[in-house]
């Protein structure tokens, strides 16, 4: 979706995601692009700023951006450093993929080797964290069942669990904050929600649910 995408983002009880699980297994094709399966663990570190003035362009209603670090089933091989923009309803992403040893420096506001990378996205964040006080503020990990539709995927989160100590990021066994009633079900799609979705999914059509935390813009 380089053309960017629209998301309806709504919570769930545990029990209506079952529901919705078995009746996605049933109807649509898994997902597996960042797994072997259509399930995985998905790690996210979480950028904030400490400028009031930036933060409100990053958490502006209309639009706004939020960096981060991710990695799906603990593979630290490839750290993904992504930029996710909203612009008039519409959704953007940008990555580039760094080490653990560059993820690490990044953690510790070690940040003088990107400028010797050449990546555009590293050096906006290396600008942003020098000029804006963007700081890493928290990790988050979740549960993810992924499926397709055509263009259109559907994510269900669950177990989702954060933690204000950055350095949680690298342990396996993350336990953090379990939020136990927070489930998410995401669709993200390119232009038109699939009308044939509605008979295996009953969704709010509200592009974004500006309810959500902010920690759930990231995913």
């Amino acid at each position: 979706m380089e053309n960017g995408f629209y998301e309806i983002k709504q919570y769930l009880s545990y029990e209506y995601l079952l529901d919705i699980k078995s009746q996605l297994l049933n109807n649509l094709e898994k997902d597996d692009t960042n797994s072997d399966s259509n399930h995985y663990n998905l790690k996210v570190l979480v950028f904030e700023s400490n400028d009031e003035k930036s933060k409100g362009k990053i958490k502006g209603i209309d639009n706004y951006e939020q960096f981060s670090l991710k990695v799906y089933n603990n593979d630290y091989s490839q750290v993904i450093l992504e930029k996710k923009t909203k612009r008039n309803n519409k959704y953007f992403v940008e990555e580039a993929y760094i080490t653990e040893k560059e993820c690490k420096k990044i953690m510790n506001n070690d940040i003088e080797f990107i400028k010797e990378i050449g990546s555009y996205l590293l050096f906006e964040l290396y600008i942003k964290m020098n000029y804006q006080n963007l700081v890493l503020k928290k990790v988050v990990s979740l549960q993810r069942d992924s499926f397709k539709h055509k263009d259109t995927k559907i994510y269900l989160d669950y177990d989702i669990r954060t933690s204000s100590n950055i350095n949680d990021f690298f342990l396996d066994n993350f336990k953090g904050i379990s939020l136990p009633h927070y489930c998410i079900l995401k669709v993200k799609y390119p232009d038109y929600f699939p009308e044939e979705l509605n008979e295996i999914i009953t969704l709010s059509k509200r592009k974004d649910n500006q309810s959500f935390h902010n920690y759930s813009f990231s995913f």
